[in-house]
This record gives structure tokens, C-alpha cells and sequence, in this order.
């Protein structure tokens, strides 16, 4: 899902170090009900690595777990490892026995979401119709009267449209991911982070070759701990000989815009530098505020709450023309931060947002030097105008 697509991302990110153990707290109930086929899904190969988020393990099984037809969104960064997370979390428990069939549906779109749906008809003994609205409403038909089973819808953007694929019966589960942070009323939303620090550590240590702890924890922190650019640097150190962890460390602070576009991993549809383009590009067409208002927040210290009123006591009329409204029209201001929350371009802080290293630094490769010049010289008369005694 890098275009958004995690889905076909086998690449792990988790960290790269041995086999999981998944459900280390006590395990909620499951569906209720006999088994009718164990073992069907049409789940990818699990990936024999992975290992970590432990924690995040935990709570999508407690919370689906909190009784049947439960339905949970696990939300976050584009290349922060949902797509895998989901992966381990359906082959773990259809290889426990909780569930008889796991069902695993690219939700880029409808039409994906339809083609899965139908390919699932023979499966549960339902016939494929020239009608294909017919045959997906008779297979949610025939979920709704099962038990045992988990659907897991991938890269979906919508809640609302995703809603009409919900199975009306309470006898199985469905995990979503998304980028998308609003799933308040649809499903129980689980906020997926990067990565723990030793766990960052432990992905480029063992995946990248070099044991050197050291740097592997400087490149993680460089790196915002994003699990894909982690993979990607990984990737590039095994195919540059002699690199290893410090050199790719050097490399990155000279020259991080080309690295974040290289070392794509193996079977990952996309690099860091192109993670999140379509986002922007959406967001240009769309919201051209909130393209504006990211490019002011890369200029800002990582990863630091930002208030949402950075921009009351700027001078209008030095901002360019889309800063400047949503400077004076708070219900502008709302719409492009919504915009940006949407795609996880930023997330929530106490009266503000925050923005992570590596999207304030795919953003800023963007612009000319002129533009970020200019850019930079804005963002500390906005600075200095919000706090003139610091």
C-alpha cells in the first residue's frame, strides 16, 4: 500500500529478527461457533522474520475480541507497517484456530473492493452472478449467517463507503487499515506508530548485516523510526559493499533526498520519497491550502507539537495567497488541517499537530531552492511574530 498499498508489501516491518510471539496477554473470547473448513483464506506467505509490536498484536486481539461482528481500524503513516501488522495478526490466529476463514480484500477502491468479495463467493458456496453488486451482497449475506471468520479490508480511505461492505451478522471480524484517523462510528480505531527504539535498532542490525548498535540507533533516529525507510536503508547498505551503518549514516546527511529515493526493499511497491505523492498530489488539487500550510510546518522542528494558531498573529499580507486565508478564516485553517490529518500527513497534538521528520523532508525536496528560501525566510517571520520575546 505505498500508493497507498501496504497491501502487497512483504517486505517486514516489524523488526527483521526472528519468529513473533503473538498473545502474550490473556485471549479474549472468540467467535463463537463450530468449525466449517478450517484454513481457507487468501492470506499472502507470512513472512518468517517477523517480530515486534508485541503491544499493537495485543490490542487488535483484544479489541476484536471484545465480541463478535467487533470491527477495528488500525490507522497511520503510509510506510508504517499496518499492512504487515495485519498480515501477522490474520496468519497468527487463522493458525491458532480462532478463525475458519480469513479473507484479506484490497480496499483501494470499490471495484477492488467488489473483485475481492466476488472471488470469495465460490469459497463460501455462493454463485458468481453476471450481477457482481449481487453476488458481493449475497457473500455479506451468507458472512452475516457464519461464525469464525475475519475479513480484513486494506488500505481503505473511506469509512462511509467501506460501511456497505460490513457483514450484518455478529459471527465473525473485520480489521481495516488505513491512513485515515476517522473511524469513529464505523470501527474502534487503533493508531499504529513507528517503531520502538530498540526495536528500530534491532531491524538494522540484523537486516542490514552491520552489528554496530551504535550507528544503528543514529540512522533510527535520523530515520523518525519509520519502519519503510528503515527497510529502504537496510536494503541500500546490503547493496553498496562496505557501506554499513555509519556510512550509510553520512551519506543520508549529505545527500537525504536521494537516499529516501533508493534501497527500495524487496517487494515493497514503493520508496519513502514516493510514500506519500499521492497524497500530495491529491491534496494540490483539492485542498492547495493544506499543501501551503505542510510547507510552512517542514520548515518547523520535527516531530514538536505546533500550535494550531501559529498563524493569528502573522502579517497577512506578507503570506502567500493561500496562507493567508486560512490565517484569517479559522474554518479554512480547519478544513486544511483536516485535509492533512486525513492522509496522516500529521497527527493530533495537545492544540496543535505534529509532523514527522521524514514527510517535513519529502516535502521540502519538493520545492526549488528559491522556494524553500523563501519558505524558510516566511517561517521565522512567523515565528518571530507569534513569540516576539524568544
Amino acid at each position: 500500500m505505498v500508493n497507498d498499498s501496504e497491501v502487497n508489501s512483504m517486505v517486514t516491518i516489524g523488526t527483521l529478527h526472528g519468529p513473533v510471539t503473538v498473545g502474550a496477554s490473556p485471549a479474549p473470547t472468540p467467535p463463537p461457533g463450530p468449525a466449517d473448513g478450517a484454513g481457507r483464506s487468501n492470506l499472502a506467505p507470512r513472512t518468517p522474520n517477523f517480530t515486534g509490536r508485541q503491544q499493537v498484536l495485543d490490542q487488535l486481539w483484544q479489541d476484536l475480541g471484545a465480541g463478535p461482528g467487533a470491527v477495528v481500524a488500525a490507522h497511520g503513516l503510509g510506510g508504517v507497517g499496518k499492512t504487515q501488522i495485519a498480515l501477522e495478526y490474520a496468519h497468527h490466529h487463522r493458525d491458532r484456530g480462532d478463525y475458519d476463514l480469513v479473507w484479506w480484500v484490497p480496499a483501494e477502491s470499490p471495484l477492488s473492493v467488489a473483485a475481492s468479495l466476488t472471488l470469495l463467493a465460490p469459497v463460501v458456496g455462493v454463485a458468481v452472478e453476471a450481477d457482481q453488486e449481487a453476488t458481493v451482497a449475497r457473500v455479506l449475506s451468507e458472512l452475516g449467517q457464519r461464525q469464525r471468520w475475519l475479513l480484513v479490508f486494506d488500505n481503505a480511505e473511506d469509512p462511509q463507503q467501506l460501511r456497505r461492505y460490513l457483514p450484518a451478522g455478529r459471527g465473525g471480524h473485520v480489521l481495516v487499515t488505513s491512513r485515515n484517523p476517522a473511524w469513529a462510528g464505523v470501527a474502534r480505531p487503533i493508531n499504529v506508530d513507528v517503531l520502538a527504539r530498540d526495536d528500530a535498532i534491532e531491524l538494522l542490525t540484523s537486516s542490514s548485516g552491520d552489528s554496530d548498535r551504535q550507528a544503528a540507533a543514529q540512522v533510527a533516529e535520523a530515520l523518525g523510526r519509520l519502519p519503510l525507510a528503515l527497510a529502504q536503508a537496510a536494503g541500500y547498505i546490503q547493496q553498496t559493499p562496505g557501506l554499513g551503518l555509519a556510512g550509510y549514516l553520512d551519506r543520508y546527511q549529505h545527500a537525504h533526498a536521494e537516499l529516501l529515493a533508493r534501497g527500495q526493499p524487496a517487494d515493497y511497491p514503493a520508496t519513502v520519497a514516493t510514500t506519500w505523492q499521492l497524497n500530495f498530489d491529491q491534496l494540490a488539487r483539492n485542498v492547495p491550502a493544506a499543501v501551503a500550510l505542510l510547507r510552512l510546518y517542514a520548515f518547523l522542528a520535527p516531530e514538536t507539537p505546533i500550535p494550531r494558531d501559529l498563524l493569528a498573529t502573522a502579517d497577512s499580507q506578507r503570506l502567500p495567497g493561500e496562507l493567508a486565508g486560512v490565517a484569517r478564516d479559522p474554518l479554512a485553517l480547519d478544513a486544511a488541517t483536516a485535509a492533512l490529518y486525513r492522509y496522516s500527513l500529521v497527527s493530533s497534538a495537545q492544540d496543535g499537530v505534529r509532523v514527522h521528520r521524514l514527510v517535513q523532508a519529502v516535502t521540502r525536496d519538493q520545492l526549488s531552492d528559491q522556494q524553500a528560501a523563501e519558505m524558510a525566510t516566511l517561517t521565522v517571520e512567523v515565528l518571530h511574530a507569534a513569540f516576539p520575546d524568544v
